[in-house]
């Protein structure tokens, strides 16, 4: 009986090791990290306002710097699109954990914006 409870005991040390290496796996991963802010990103701040985010060439970690090769916003019905291309930033770990984006540093090498020309700002921009 002593000798069923010991290896028990290993056994669910040994289970409780491999479910926190696993998380820590996924967690780090870089694939899982960008997946997770592209949901957020669309479910909470730019699907309610009619847009869409998408990215590629994604690189980095949550505890450093994330490089993407373009992002881009584009307006469901196709009206507005904003594309950065070779963007950099970091983010806030403690935000991200209570599902608060907030970056900080951002650089971006270049910004593309296409407006629909009836919005006050498409008109400000080409009236000069």
């Amino acid at each position: 009986m002593k000798l069923l409870r010991q290896g028990m005991s290993v056994l669910g040390k040994a289970f409780v090791v491999i479910v926190v290496a696993a998380f820590t796996v996924v967690l780090f991963s870089p694939n899982v990290i960008a997946r997770y802010l592209h949901a957020l990103a669309n479910r909470a701040y730019l699907n309610p306002a009619g847009y869409s985010l998408s990215f590629d060439g994604f690189k980095g970690d949550i505890l450093g710097t994330m490089e993407f090769a373009s992002i881009s916003v584009v307006a469901r019905d196709g009206s507005a699109a904003f594309e950065a291309h070779n963007a950099s930033l970091n983010i806030e770990l403690m935000r991200l954990i209570r599902r608060d984006l907030k970056f900080g540093n951002i650089s971006i090498d270049s910004l593309h914006a296409r407006l629909p020309a009836s919005s006050g700002l498409a008109s400000l921009l080409l009236s000069r």
